[in-house]
């Protein structure tokens, strides 16, 4: 199935690059995209993981809570994302699970994130051992996250707990080092946080003002905020900041987070920035990326009603 999709995509590659103007420059895009975001991930998983995996992280695909902190841990056990829903495992990621081999399946957050249902189906059908990361919030449940990553970091990411996009930006970076993610409020860090980021040798804070105030630098070590105008700049900024000399960028929506946190994997592994677009309309900040780099081969991560059929003529637009 994974096979035919993909040629699908390759076929219209072609067309698409034989209606650009002649003088534009050929360009190649590769594009990862399922029925939905459960058989995105699914795909990604085998893109990623063609021989296997022996664990699997396993996170809500309709609510990005619990599922934000999980990448470097993913990253650290070499293991996919794959996503559910609430009380229902959907049969794309249950049949991946299998074609995987995994023996054990990791899940993000307490049972009103995922269901005591979703985990009675996990053992009985794709016979794994399953174990919950779980606080009782979606700051606690970071900071247990970071505990499996490690007692110290040399650096760690701090994000708003209410919005997705620096997260998924700064994904693939924290999945590559294997550092945390600290989910937090605008204003303030909890006791624990404040523990463990004043331990940290350097903090990232993702975002601007708007989302992370700036008296939160101050309870910290060595912090440094990386922010843009809107999440398009910010993304561009930390491709920028930790991926110099990439040439191979991801493309994902910055409308929703799902695509995004199962593709920050495959990013990782390739060592490749995620840039965020809206589906039809690319930001000043994404074309300038393209231009000052010379792109001429990237990753689209959804289909077409995450990010357009012709996103290309989008960047391109009026050079």
């Amino acid at each position: 199935m994974l096979k035919s999709k993909l040629a699908t995509m390759v076929l219209a590659f072609v067309l698409i690059i034989s209606l650009l103007p002649k003088e534009s420059k050929a360009y190649m895009e590769e594009r990862f995209a399922g029925d939905n975001r459960y058989d995105t991930a699914s795909i990604l998983s085998q893109v990623s993981w063609q021989g296997g995996a022996e664990q699997v992280v396993l996170a809500r695909g309709d609510d990005f809570a619990d599922a934000l902190a999980s990448t470097p841990f993913a990253a650290k056990i070499n293991a996919p994302i794959l996503l559910t829903k609430d009380t229902h495992l959907p049969d794309e990621t249950i049949s991946e699970i299998r074609r995987l081999g995994a023996d054990k399946v990791w899940v993000m957050g307490g049972p009103n994130a995922i269901s005591e249902s979703v985990i009675t189906r996990l053992k009985n059908e794709a016979h794994v051992g399953v174990e919950r990361i779980a606080g009782k919030n979606r700051e606690e449940t970071s900071l247990k996250v970071a505990e499996l990553l490690g007692t110290s970091h040399q650096e760690a990411i701090v994000v708003n707990k209410e919005k997705f996009p620096d997260a998924i930006a700064i994904g693939p970076y924290a999945a590559l080092k294997q550092i945390p993610i600290i989910l937090t409020h605008h204003s303030k860090l909890t006791t624990e946080s404040k523990s463990l980021l004043q331990k940290a040798g350097k903090t990232y804070f993702i975002g601007g003002e708007a989302v992370l105030a700036d008296s939160l630098m101050q309870e910290v070590r060595n912090g440094e905020r990386i922010a843009g105008e809107n999440r398009y700049v910010t993304a561009v900024r930390i491709a920028d900041r930790f991926f110099p000399t990439s040439y191979y960028p991801i493309i994902a929506t910055g409308e929703d987070f799902a695509d995004g946190l199962t593709g920050s994997l495959l990013a990782a592994k390739r060592n490749q920035p995620i840039l965020l677009v809206q589906q039809n309309k690319v930001d000043v900040s994404v074309k300038r990326f393209f231009y000052n780099r010379d792109i001429k081969e990237y990753t689209v991560l959804g289909g077409y009603n995450a990010v357009d059929q012709y996103i290309y003529y989008k960047i391109v637009e009026g050079r």
